[in-house]
């Protein structure tokens, strides 16, 4: 649908009072009957072919969504889309890909021509891949007569074509434009020798590292041939010198290099080696946790950091973590990797780094606090992507902690996100179903083999299966509460255990009107957390320092939680009493690569532990109502929004 089409189909979810004229459309969207009728025409057809909902038309009464409660919040974030947009998305992906691989200048012409676009809007492109390119420390040069040129270090190179899905935010398929550059062929024999690594070796890795590791070498193997090869410290090959990665490495890239008849330099061996011990694997134990003193000169311990990580945790959230063994095996596998990936300079991507941050805004927040303190003491900066993976390790601690024991259906668990993510899965089903009993967790890979063994209930997957000869069905490794109702229809023959939320934290005892400020007009979002800062500073809630320490905290992790809401906070040592500002703006907000338009700005102290947390919890389910936050925003006096989201929050 285009934009106007998207801003009908708006209209009519807001509508509560029934029926909406076509001349009132007509009026809001100026245009002709005739338009808004064929509109409607294609509104029937997208409803009709995405979800249960359709259009009720009576003569003298207008339009009318029938819907049910469920689509209502993906048609909702549907229309937030812009339909242009991932059309220019694709194309900025396209001219990314060309800077990084060209080893000559290209010209404005030269694009412009290719993609069929004006000069002007190829400049455009060009700025956002600029400011993307530095983000991944390389440098867009324009060489005057010459053309555009991207200049860097090989490696930052390599990841930055990795990570190409980072420049866009619309839904497109960032996977189909790999097919479009690598050949069935390429991608099947890379695939083969890794399996092969893998039985070889018994290094089962986990299904999105498996991924991550075909994409670098599939991309090794373009930039090898192009003679655009890797150069490796003295130091890192030092590192891989002794372990084993090195030779699964040699192997590996020796029977790849004779499939496509090229010899790849020993700096590329070890590069691959390096990956390789950054590489996340499913259930396999920790060798030698001294390897990591071999890092650096001056790298701290992975027990030491481990051991900070359990204790601040356990005194921020008053829970003795300590002698959880399976939360110290979790994180001692992911440290390990992790800070082997963060010495060599490779990046990770946590494509679950939204859904974390707005499901468990408040552990996500305490990891983030601690890790703070580690970079401190450490000298170690661990970036947010990490950060919410060590958040499901301490949030399945939490749900294994909770969970109720009883008569079991013997289950197995596919999941494609790792040890981490297949824990938070199994806790969060054992606690809620206690008729469940997760005999083991297993890779898409391993199913079938499985099935033929072992008797088995129920399969509760990650990913979609085909041909499973047993009841199974699809859940995210997050398990929301809509997830454990989804599950609950699924199994007819079990009871709800789900717990729920018994006493909530009242939002107008931290707000009153004049902390609220409506259609802000501020444009950038330092600025809002700034005049939110000023007015809690003025009544005496914070510190002077506190917008600059929610500046800092913010440059961390976008405090974004999704539905375009975020949640900016600094440090509690800086709050002299609770409580919390509240801004809408007048135009959406970048907030950290996302839309942002409803800020609540908390102040809350960490002696107030159940509060906060319950508060990050009460605010992170508003965004499970996108229509509440619509209404929300459009409204202009500040009583009047105090009263609706009192409402709103009293009815979820």
């Amino acid at each position: 649908m285009n934009s106007r089409q998207k801003d009908i189909l708006r209209l009519l979810l807001l509508e509560r009072e029934g029926y909406t004229l076509v001349q009132e459309l007509t009026q809001k969207l100026k245009c002709s009957d005739k338009t808004i009728r064929n509109d409607l025409k294609i509104i029937e057809e997208f409803l009709k072919d995405s979800s249960t909902a359709y259009l009720v038309k009576k003569p003298g009464l207008g339009v009318f969504l029938n819907m049910e409660e469920k689509d209502k919040k993906m048609l909702f974030q549907y229309t937030q889309h812009d339909t242009a947009k991932g059309e220019d998305d694709r194309r900025a992906i396209c001219i990314a890909y060309d800077l990084l691989t060209s080893r000559k200048a290209i010209t404005m012409n030269q694009l412009a021509s290719k993609y069929y676009v004006n000069s002007s809007t190829i400049r455009t492109d060009i700025e956002k891949v600029k400011r993307w390119l530095n983000k991944k420390d390389l440098v867009l040069i324009t060489k005057q007569k010459v053309g555009l040129i991207v200049e860097g270090d090989e490696k930052k190179v390599r990841f930055a074509l990795s990570d190409l899905s980072s420049l866009i935010t619309s839904p497109i398929s960032v996977e189909q434009f790999w097919e479009d550059k690598f050949s069935r062929f390429e991608i099947d024999t890379v695939k083969t020798e890794l399996h092969h690594m893998e039985s070889l070796y018994e290094m089962k890795l986990t299904d999105e590292a498996y991924d991550r590791l075909l994409m670098h070498v599939l991309i090794m193997v373009k930039r090898v041939k192009t003679r655009q090869t890797i150069k490796v410290t003295e130091k890192e090959q030092q590192v891989v010198k002794n372990a084993k990665e090195i030779r699964i490495a040699a192997e590996l890239l020796k029977r790849i290099g004779e499939s496509f008849i090229v010899r790849f330099p020993e700096e590329e061996v070890s590069y691959l080696a390096l990956h390789l011990l950054g590489t996340k694997v499913r259930n396999v134990p920790l060798e030698n946790h001294q390897k990591m003193a071999e890092l650096t000169d001056e790298a701290p311990m992975l027990e030491k950091i481990m051991e900070t990580l359990l204790t601040r945790m356990s005194a921020l959230m008053i829970i003795d973590f300590s002698k959880d063994s399976e939360l110290r095996k979790g994180l001692s596998l992911h440290l390990y990797s992790a800070l082997n990936r963060l010495h060599a300079g490779f990046q990770i991507k946590n494509p679950m780094l939204s859904d974390i941050k707005k499901i468990y805004p408040y552990m996500f927040d305490m990891v983030i606090y601690v890790l703070d303190e580690i970079k401190e003491t450490f000298d170690v900066t661990i970036p947010e992507e990490e950060a919410a993976y060590l958040t499901i390790h301490f949030q399945t601690a939490i749900e294994r902690m909770r969970k109720q024991d009883s008569g079991k259906k013997r289950s197995v668990i596919v999941c494609h996100m790792g040890i981490g993510m297949s824990q938070l899965l199994q806790a969060k089903l054992e606690r809620h179903f206690p008729q469940l009993e997760v005999i083991d967790t297993l890779a898409k890979s391993d199913i079938d083999p499985y099935l033929s063994q072992e008797k088995v209930d129920l399969v509760i997957t990650t990913t979609s299966l085909e041909n499973v000869p047993v009841p199974n069905i699809v859940l995210s490794p997050l398990m929301a509460d809509s997830e454990v109702e989804k599950l609950e229809g699924f199994l007819r023959d079990l009871n709800s255990t789900q717990q729920k939320p018994t006493d909530r934290d009242k939002l107008e005892n931290f707000l009153d009107t004049s902390l609220v400020f409506l259609e802000l007009e501020e444009e950038h979002r330092y600025e809002v957390i700034e005049k939110l800062a000023v007015a809690l500073h003025e009544k005496g809630f914070v510190k002077q320092e506190y917008g600059h320490s929610a500046i800092k905290r913010e440059q961390k992790s976008a405090t974004y939680i999704g539905s375009r809401v975020a949640i900016p906070h600094g440090a509690p040592s800086l709050i002299n009493h609770p409580a919390i500002a509240v801004a809408t703006l007048k135009q959406p907000l970048d907030w950290g690569g996302e839309k942002v338009s409803l800020v609540f700005m908390l102040a809350i102290r960490n002696d107030s532990r159940d509060t906060t947390r319950h508060l990050f919890k009460q605010l992170a389910s508003l965004t499970d109502n996108p229509e509440s936050i619509q209404h929300l925003i459009g409204e202009t006096d500040a009583k009047a929004f105090l009263e609706m989201l009192h409402h709103k929050m009293v009815n979820q």
